[in-house]
């Protein structure tokens, strides 16, 4: 079956398969909403969102404010601190789950519903509970970016307000969307001869437009450090970029945990030989190549598999939409349902299993605080040498997540772990009874929202001893 941009893109799979898929990741998000809200950048936007009760925003990302909303409506409301938690966890699952349905249900876009559904879970892992990235967010609203291009493919003016308004939120949500959107133009630029026409071309320079802009006029102190940082490691490393460690360890981690993106690029290969499509296969191939040396380049060490990650998702569409708009059609067997049932088990089970590893964090810094006399101390310091690193894996979100945690556990009573490799900062803070310690600023602990953190006036306890593991 060949597809044309003028039909619909029903695919040879049964559609009940795929909203399986989102019963269990939605029960997911409720099951493990915990391990999601407490771990690093979630747990800080949360804290902040609660405590200011204001949706959270940073570095001109504004896709973020989206899921934050439930939550926000949650706290306004004075709804209980594991509701808010909940929702907040749900929220991302749901925001997910409405592109999906516009997607695959309004737009009657199978192809393009199953990539988001392969987006999510043919290298998801930590990402699942690493919930707070505009990255994660602005490549799903690509998906919806051509969903509407396919169902306009003469792209009439009246659509480019609505895309002008996606593309916007995409660009400002991450600069490295702009090699995706590059990706998916031209692909379906090649597949679909009824894109092959002015407007399209506009499109492109549409975006191009977005992203300079924003580079130009709203570019902050976080990116131009990143910036700063991917000069120097391509000095560094530069010509014999091949050298980088971080290729070894993306081949490392292929093995070990993502191995199906590797079996699916090897097929759709394949196909692409076995058809003689040499432009796609390179187009395929270079998009993955000098994607991952752009971001190796940026994080040559690349010592966080879950920071990683984030990044490695999108090449999950690199094969996901040669497969659902060319091999599938092609060969629509009914054992593709099969093939596609076991493969959305394997990995929704590897994602549900790894919540022990966020617990494990958790678990350890109540540990920690549970040795505190508790009408002494309001929380714990300790030096980050001597800490289990594969346990923590970043230590610098534990004063949010420990603070929300001990909030559920001891609503009267809340406490807070600090973890810093810069002892010595917080030495006059030894005495203080009135602030929570963070790793960039105290927190007045009068300014904390009575209604969800009650945390008692009383100082830290400092500890230069070993932490128990």
């Amino acid at each position: 079956m060949r597809f044309s941009a003028s039909e619909g893109f029903a695919l040879p799979l049964p559609r009940w398969l795929a909203w399986a898929f989102w019963g269990v990741y939605l029960l997911f998000c409720l099951l493990f909403y915990q391990e999601r809200t407490l771990f690093l950048d979630g747990a800080f936007q949360l804290f902040h969102l609660v405590n200011e009760q204001a949706v959270q925003v940073y570095h001109y990302r504004f896709v973020t404010a989206l899921p934050q909303l439930l939550p926000y409506l949650a706290v306004k409301l004075q709804s209980p601190l594991s509701g808010v938690m909940l929702l907040y966890s749900l929220s991302y699952g749901l925001f997910f789950l409405s592109v999906f349905w516009m997607v695959f249900q309004r737009w009657k876009n199978e192809a393009l519903g199953w990539t988001l559904i392969f987006y999510l879970a043919l290298l998801g892992l930590d990402t699942f509970y690493h919930i707070q990235s505009e990255y994660y967010l602005g490549i799903a609203l690509l998906v919806l970016v051509f969903a509407l291009v396919l169902r306009h493919p003469d792209l009439p003016w009246r659509v480019f307000p609505l895309l002008g308004l996606l593309l916007v939120t995409i660009a400002f949500a991450h600069k490295l969307t702009f090699v995706f959107f590059l990706f998916l133009w031209g692909y379906f630029g090649l597949q679909f001869s009824t894109l092959r026409h002015r407007r399209y071309l506009v499109l492109l320079l549409f975006m191009g437009a977005i992203v300079v802009v924003k580079s130009v006029f709203f570019t902050n102190w976080y990116e131009v450090m990143k910036q700063e940082d991917f000069n120097r490691h391509l000095e560094a490393y530069w010509p014999h970029l091949h050298t980088l460690p971080a290729h070894r360890l993306f081949l490392k981690r292929l093995l070990h945990h993502y191995g199906l993106w590797a079996l699916f690029l090897g097929l759709v290969s394949v196909f692409y030989l076995y058809r003689r499509r040499i432009l796609k296969l390179v187009w395929v191939w270079g998009t993955a190549v000098g994607y991952l040396l752009l971001y190796h380049v940026a994080d040559p060490m690349s010592p966080y598999r879950f920071y990683a990650e984030v990044s490695y998702l999108p090449l999950a569409l690199l094969v996901a939409v040669p497969l659902f708009f060319e091999v599938l059609p092609q060969y629509g067997v009914r054992w593709w349902g099969w093939v596609l049932a076991g493969v959305l088990v394997w990995r929704l089970w590897a994602i549900g299993a790894n919540h022990q590893t966020f617990e494990r964090r958790t678990q350890w810094a109540l540990q920690q605080l549970s040795s505190l006399p508790p009408d002494e101390y309001c929380g714990l310091v300790l030096p980050k040498e001597g800490t289990p690193t594969d346990t923590l894996i970043m230590e610098w979100g534990l004063p949010f997540s420990t603070l929300l945690k001990t909030s559920l556990l001891h609503p009267d009573s809340a406490r807070s772990l600090l973890v810093t490799d810069n002892w010595q900062r917080f030495q006059k803070h030894r005495q203080d009874s009135l602030h929570l310690l963070t790793p960039f600023k105290p927190i007045p602990k009068a300014d904390l929202n009575p209604s969800y953190f009650r945390m008692p006036r009383r100082p830290y306890f400092f500890s230069q001893l070993p932490p128990s593991h």
